[in-house]
């Protein structure tokens, strides 16, 4: 059972435990970063594979914060 600094702000019907913390999830394999060079982003188009962490190089962010400047997705940035 924890000890609560303000236990009488804590609500009443507050569970002990959590259920998720008795679950085991597999085991991923860690994944580099792949940047995103011309043979990687023809392989892409073709197969439409991805890498599952990819980065941009300077150049195509800074493509990229052009594009959404124009195109007005800015905010979204």
């Amino acid at each position: 059972m924890h000890v609560y600094p303000y236990a009488d702000t804590m609500p009443e019907d507050l569970i002990a435990n959590t259920p998720a913390c008795h679950l085991e999830l597999p085991v991923r394999p860690s994944s580099q970063a792949q940047v995103w060079t011309e043979v990687r982003i023809a392989e892409w188009k073709a197969t439409g594979e991805r890498p599952v962490i990819a980065v941009g190089t300077p150049p195509q962010l800074a493509a990229f914060l052009d594009y959404v400047r124009v195109g007005g997705l800015f905010a979204l940035c």
